[in-house]
């Protein structure tokens, strides 16, 4: 891999849901090329801090691939969404 053991610990000990570690590894290995560590295990630390049930959260790999350009606030206003979905409220 192109990064180290310790610094994909540094990112995997933020981690709340900790399903997938070796499709993990793969996505941090590819990010790591693009996003400085810092900016890695601070989304992490954003993203898994979240007030939602573990069961919403996206598996490390996922979350890798998919969140690191978003703006963690948006994340705020889209679980709210999925909560007022899940509560039976039109989201809209």
């Amino acid at each position: 891999p192109r990064f180290s053991e310790h610094e994909f610990d540094q990112f995997w000990k933020v981690v709340t849901k900790r399903k997938g570690k070796d499709d993990a590894k793969k996505a941090f290995s590819s990010q790591r090329k693009q996003h400085s560590l810092e900016h890695i295990v601070d989304m992490a630390k954003a993203y898994y801090s979240q007030p939602v049930d573990n069961q919403f959260l996206k598996h490390p790999g996922s979350f890798l691939r998919q969140y690191l350009n978003d703006d963690p606030s948006e994340w705020t206003s889209r679980e709210n969404k999925v909560d007022r979905f899940l509560e039976g409220v039109d989201p809209l």
